[in-house]
């Protein structure tokens, strides 16, 4: 009944034109559910993220707060350039998903998602920003809400189903 099968006839040979490097913010569009939850990204679930990360990375004092259509997290600790077991840092935190082996298996960083799901993605540092993606002059405007944190990263949600 069992026919016996040569290990020769089971081989498939891939080619690199056959494997496709995976569009990881179409994947996150795709399947926000296994990031956050059934109803999708929100940027007070982004910022809860960010923030986890943030006091699990060394900071002490973290805030989140909503302003001028900003959400922003910010630190007395600059948590994005910490030393980490992903080696993440503010230069490649926005090109992808990072593990996060320090919160547990299958954890991940949480600072991608605002780059994701935001119009507008800043870092602030001591009064000065850094863009990461559009315009961020108006978060200058909030210099006096940031002026006791040493880090501070601010983001325009964009819901994006």
């Amino acid at each position: 009944m069992w026919e016996s099968l040569c290990l020769d006839d089971l081989v498939v040979m891939f080619t690199k034109d056959d494997l496709k490097p995976l569009d990881v913010k179409a994947h996150v569009l795709r399947v926000q559910h296994l990031y956050f939850d059934e109803s999708g990204a929100t940027a007070n679930k982004i910022c809860i993220g960010i923030a986890e990360g943030a006091k699990i990375l060394g900071s002490t004092d973290v805030a989140i707060f909503t302003k001028n259509g900003w959400s922003v997290v910010a630190s007395n600790h600059d948590w994005l350039n910490q030393s980490n077991l992903s080696n993440a840092n503010q230069t490649n935190l926005f090109k992808g998903i990072h593990g996060f082996p320090e919160t547990g298996i299958n954890s991940v960083r949480s600072e991608y998602f605002s780059y994701v799901f935001s119009s507008a993605l800043c870092l602030w540092s001591s009064g000065e920003v850094e863009t990461i993606k559009g315009d961020c002059e108006s978060l200058r405007e909030l210099s006096d809400e940031l002026h006791s944190f040493k880090k501070a990263l601010g983001f325009k949600f964009e819901k994006v189903i």
